[in-house]
């Protein structure tokens, strides 16, 4: 893989398309320079499911596919699903910051209850 640019908004979050390098990496998969945009994550691309859809369909119409460097999405159906997930994981914790701490902090506990519970008994 080559590295043909990089496009960094720092400071500026993706809960918004109002990004002057992203606008700039759309404008320049036009011009068919490169084929891949790789990002750390899915929600450093957008977190909008609405912006996502829409960016994406503009970057497949130009040949390019985006690609996440930490989350492994498989080509097939299953991964049309996962990424589904996970947008709207991002764009929930984007909507709830409050909600992404409470949930670093008691997720693990909440699951622990639920897989952990006894099954129950029947009498007949």
């Amino acid at each position: 893989m080559v590295v043909i640019s990089t496009y960094v908004d720092r400071a500026v979050s993706a809960r918004t398309d109002n990004r002057p390098e992203f606008q700039k990496m759309i404008t320049d998969s036009a011009q068919k320079q490169f084929d891949v945009v790789l990002v750390w994550k899915l929600d450093r691309f957008a977190r909008n499911r609405a912006d996502s859809a829409m960016y994406r369909a503009i970057l497949k119409r130009n040949g390019v596919k985006v690609v996440s460097a930490k989350e492994n999405i498989s080509e097939g159906p299953e991964g049309i699903i996962l990424e589904s997930l996970l947008e709207g994981i991002s764009e929930y914790y984007s909507a709830e910051p409050f909600t992404l701490a409470l949930s670093i902090v008691y997720l693990p506990y909440r699951l622990t209850q639920f897989f952990v519970q006894p099954l129950p008994r029947y009498c007949l």
